[in-house]
């Protein structure tokens, strides 16, 4: 579906593509364990003065206004638009998505720490803290909880639950006030009638690879052209440390 959106917006999409950046403001849209600190802190670091809520500064446009907790960090691409109304419209949007699977694993290995480290693990508290603390000791162990929580998650909480989120991500960080907000990385960046918000969207997987193109809309970027292998962005990359996901499913 995802795919489809993206292929019905360009075919609309009658902006010059040359290789000549373009210093439109722009917006990050920050999916949950998709590598968005990491892109989040390239355009901090190289095009802070392109991005939106820099160049676009009202009280009405402050995160707190439309109820985002976390600042933008982690908000929907509805509470971006809610916040900067035609000024999104104008504004150079994108987010980069993960293969669900990779990104439910991530998910589970982040939170797998016990109760006074983190209040609020993914697990939502189905694991006992030494049940946790035996995962975080012994992968396999790790293993074996994760398929029984996935199991007892689709029993408590249906897809089609008014809490559904609460399957990939243990705060939704405000982005639970907008009508169809669930456990999908489209729901971060669909309207309430399903039309996506953002002008492109890139795999974690391809990233590198498609990494020029950010580089034509993000002036900093194509500044610095060794961004993308940067080592103090390196750094912020959040690696579990797991087995390839594949291990974690058994069917």
């Amino acid at each position: 579906k995802l795919e489809y959106l993206l292929q019905e917006r360009r075919s609309i999409d009658t902006t010059n593509t040359s290789a000549t950046c373009r210093a439109s403001p722009i917006a990050f849209v920050g999916i949950g364990k998709t590598g968005s600190l990491f892109v989040q802190a390239a355009l901090e670091l190289f095009a802070h003065d392109q991005l939106l809520p820099t160049v676009n500064q009202t009280p009405a446009s402050r995160p707190c206004a439309v109820g985002a907790r976390m600042g933008w960090h982690h908000a929907s691409a509805q509470l971006w638009r809610r916040a900067f109304d035609t000024a999104w419209l104008d504004a150079y949007t994108f987010a980069v998505v993960r293969d669900p699977w990779a990104r439910l694993v991530s998910h589970w290995t982040f939170h797998l720490v016990d109760g006074s480290a983190r209040r609020n693990p993914l697990d939502g508290g189905y694991l006992t803290d030494a049940q946790r603390q035996a995962a975080r000791a012994n992968e396999n162990v790790s293993i074996a909880h994760f398929r029984s929580w996935v199991h007892h998650t689709r029993r408590v909480i249906p897809p089609d639950a008014a809490d559904a989120w609460r399957f990939t991500t243990c705060n939704p960080h405000g982005n639970e006030q907008s009508r169809g907000f669930n456990a999908s990385q489209l729901s971060w960046l669909v309207d309430e009638a399903g039309l996506l918000l953002v002008d492109d969207v890139f795999r974690l997987e391809d990233l590198e690879r498609r990494w020029p193109e950010l580089q034509r809309r993000v002036c900093g970027l194509k500044t610095y052209r060794d961004t993308i292998s940067n080592p103090i962005l390196r750094a912020l990359d959040h690696s579990s440390g797991h087995a390839p996901y594949e291990a974690y499913f058994d069917a």
